[in-house]
């Protein structure tokens, strides 16, 4: 199991690992995971293949669309707030910019895509 996530470059650091090993490892396991999921990989799978457990994956999850929505605010305040890993907050902005063109993406991630609140009827427009 190990290998096949070192195969596909996850970082996943075993004490006394060969430096080759290492060199291959360029991939953070949070951002793979966001990615595969946003480009419309079965979520069982991704979580399988790379040993997340449902909560470590809804904190993922929920982390990466508050970096979505935080994007424009400092990175330091970002990781301040979330406390996630600077270098993960990083990756998931890459894995936004890569997937951000997508029709259904903000939908997905309940992103405000009408910042304009709506008007409401009141008993007198009836």
């Amino acid at each position: 199991m190990l290998a096949g996530m070192w195969d596909k470059g996850v970082i996943l650091p075993v004490a006394g690992m060969r430096k080759q090993s290492r060199e291959k490892m360029v991939f953070l396991r949070g951002a793979v995971a966001i990615d595969r999921y946003l480009g419309g990989e079965d979520l069982t799978s991704i979580r399988k293949e790379l040993a997340i457990s449902i909560s470590r994956w809804q904190r993922w999850w929920q982390s990466f669309k508050e970096v979505v929505r935080s994007k424009d605010q400092p990175l330091p305040q970002i990781q301040e707030r979330l406390r996630q890993p600077l270098e993960l907050i990083e990756a998931w902005l890459k894995v936004w910019e890569k997937h951000k063109e997508k029709s259904d993406l903000a939908l997905r991630l309940d992103l405000d895509t009408n910042p304009t609140p709506p008007a409401f009827k009141t008993s007198q427009q009836t």
